[in-house]
């Protein structure tokens, strides 16, 4: 191990949209960065190597120095953005790709196909993904220049709830309710959190199936903006649209998302929104498309917020995960009566994962030393 005066040096990752790291000395932030500040590719995704190097040369360290490194994820991200990218290339057979291609759309149009691709992604996933996995740790490895035993994954919600939780302005000694709901990672869309004397315990995830963060995607790419990014312009879209004469929009948007308990509900999976979306909205008004789609996730959102708090009783929440870059919605969770304090980490998309990802990397390392006697 290392001596007790050393500094503990963990370096989290975030390889998904806006990726980057970020760098705890003995669990103080010292730096973090963006990959497309060096790279000018706005929201890139893909293995941050100039941000690493960035990190590690404000805290004067090389990299053989750091303790652990945390990537935000456990299944390895298929991002290969730019040359510098370390994970592995996509060597599925061609005639394989354009099977993947068309699934979706077959599995909309023949309920009995779900079962088919179903059963042929669990297959492909318990033979290939391990040795995914493995490989990605060596390569990443092989390019640092480090041990692979430094290398560890982490739930993407887990840290998404790290980031929540730890990015508070002053840590409450009261029980905190942590919520986190975005797209997808790692097979989630959304988690609700107990956090009791620092311990994390999960009470509930909903399936990437059943993803109120891909319904509002799907809403987006149908208005004709960039999923994942331009969410932001149905939400002054729907701002800008008065409320009126979207009752037949709701009743078609409402199968698509909905919440039971601690828990969305889809009627369809979520990759399938798009299909259902082009069939049923077809040539109705944008803007109250827009509007629908807004009060949809508004409602959907904070019925699950206050579900949380009426379950749990714990009235102080922590929230992450792109859905929460939804201001309005926010607003709406925020002057719920039964929130009494509400904290949004700060840019609380995937961005900030790498944030999550380094305080629990840095959390293991005191706690392995504590039972070490260190």
């Amino acid at each position: 191990m290392w001596k007790k005066s050393k500094p503990i040096y963990v370096l989290g990752l975030n390889e998904a949209l806006g990726a980057g790291a970020a760098l705890l000395k003995n669990g103080k932030i010292v730096a973090k960065a963006r990959e497309d500040h060096f790279t000018k590719i706005k929201n890139q995704s893909g293995f941050p190597k100039n941000a690493i190097h960035y990190c590690c040369r404000i805290a004067g360290i090389a990299i053989h120095e750091l303790n652990l490194i945390c990537l935000s994820y456990i299944d390895p991200y298929p991002h290969f953005t730019t040359a510098q990218s370390v994970e592995l290339p996509d060597t599925t057979p061609k005639l394989l790709r354009k099977w993947r291609d068309l699934a979706p759309r077959w599995e909309y149009q023949f309920s009995w196909f779900n079962y088919v691709t179903d059963t042929g992604r669990r297959l492909y996933y318990a033979a290939f993904q391990p040795q995914n996995q493995e490989q990605q740790i060596r390569d990443i490895a092989t390019s640092l220049k480090l041990d692979p035993k430094k290398i560890i994954r982490l739930d993407h919600h887990l840290c998404h709830a790290y980031t929540a939780y730890f990015s508070r302005p002053h840590l409450s000694s009261n029980p905190t309710l942590v919520l986190t709901c975005d797209g997808a990672g790692d097979g989630t869309s959304a988690a609700v959190y107990i956090v009791e004397n620092g311990q994390f315990h999960c009470l509930s995830q909903t399936s990437h199936t059943h993803s109120l963060g891909l319904f509002y995607a799907s809403i987006t790419a149908f208005l004709g903006f960039i999923p994942h990014k331009e969410e932001a312009r149905v939400m002054q879209l729907a701002r800008a649209t008065a409320r009126h004469n979207f009752q037949k929009i709701i009743k078609l948007l409402q199968k698509l998302i909905w919440v039971e308990g601690l828990q969305f509900k889809s009627q369809i999976p979520s990759r399938h929104f798009d299909f259902y979306l082009r069939e049923k909205l077809a040539g109705l008004n944008p803007d109250i498309v827009a509007c629908a789609a807004q009060k949809i996730l508004e409602d959907s959102l904070t019925t699950w917020v206050k579900n949380a708090v009426t379950q749990t009783k714990i009235h102080e929440l922590a929230l992450a995960g792109g859905v929460f870059l939804n201001t309005r919605a926010n607003q709406k969770i925020a002057k719920l009566q039964s929130v009494k304090d509400m904290h949004i980490a700060p840019n609380p998309g995937d961005e900030s994962n790498a944030l999550g990802a380094a305080f629990y990397g840095y959390r293991k390392l005191k706690a392995r030393s504590s039972a070490q006697g260190g």
